[in-house]
């Protein structure tokens, strides 16, 4: 195995794989705050944190 096969393998497990797993885990942490939120509050709008808003 070549030494560029290695490191991009390498790359996928260290650092690929960890960040697959936060970003599974804020995939379901999310939609719970936005759930709270609404009860807590529900006259208002509630805007997720971390989106871009183009318009």
């Amino acid at each position: 195995m070549s030494r560029l096969a290695l490191s991009g393998l390498l790359t996928w497990v260290l650092i690929g794989w960890p960040l697959l797993g936060l970003l599974a885990i804020f995939q379901i942490v999310m939609p719970i705050l936005a759930i709270a939120a609404a009860l807590r509050q529900p006259d208002s709008v509630y805007r997720y944190p971390f989106i871009l808003r183009v318009l």
